[in-house]
């Protein structure tokens, strides 16, 4: 069961399947008799460590943006 829940939060890329794993851990958390806090934690790190990088601001190219307003004017 965790040991395919942890494979699965290691390598997941689709957003569906990332907010449905976000949703399961969020069960497992309120489930009297499932596993203890530190392991549901070490699964959400799993997941949160599979995330995509944060985008760079500083890579955006002028005039790529929508509209008139992101292009320079002569």
């Amino acid at each position: 069961g965790l040991a395919w829940f942890e494979e699965q939060s290691a390598r997941a890329k689709h957003p569906d399947v990332r907010k449905a794993l976000s949703a399961a851990l969020i069960k497992l958390t309120s489930i009297p008799q499932g596993p203890a806090a530190a392991r549901v934690d070490e699964l959400r790190e799993k997941l949160e460590g599979s995330a995509k990088p944060l985008r760079d601001p500083t890579l955006k190219r002028p005039g790529t943006a929508r509209g008139r307003r992101s292009r320079n004017t002569r």
